[in-house]
């Protein structure tokens, strides 16, 4: 689940240190990359995590966050863009969008230790 944060921040870093053409063709690639491991890797990693849950509650989990939250953070982040767009850089922008990949990062650890410590809890109480 880290695969897409880690690229779109290294994709960031590359288009805000770099001045050249080139270096920006290279940026953008590394982006268009961080969108195939959304569709590939990190999407299908999203509804493993769903696993641990119990059946009806891992759909309701999944219907709700499908259908309510992705497509409300899609458009508070469009929302953002647009609003903030006259004020921000480029740069500040790439700035701004690798500072949220880390707090991703960050959360995604987060979850991942609660999520490994639950299964390994489950895990020893069915061994008993």
């Amino acid at each position: 689940m880290a695969a897409l944060p880690t690229v779109l921040i290294f994709g960031s870093a590359t288009a805000i240190t770099t001045a050249s053409q080139f270096s920006l063709f290279i940026a953008l690639n590394i982006c268009k990359l961080g969108d195939a491991l959304r569709r590939s890797l990190h999407d299908h990693a999203v509804q493993i995590a769903y696993f641990p849950l119990p059946r009806n509650v891992r759909r309701d989990a999944i219907s709700f966050v499908s259908g309510v939250v992705k497509p409300f953070a899609e458009a508070f982040a469009a929302a953002a863009v647009v609003l903030l767009s006259p004020w921000l850089s480029a740069q500040s922008f790439l700035f701004l969008v690798a500072v949220v990949c880390l707090l991703w990062l960050a959360v995604t650890q987060i979850l991942w230790r609660k999520t490994s410590t639950t299964l390994s809890v489950g895990e020893d109480s069915k061994a008993r």
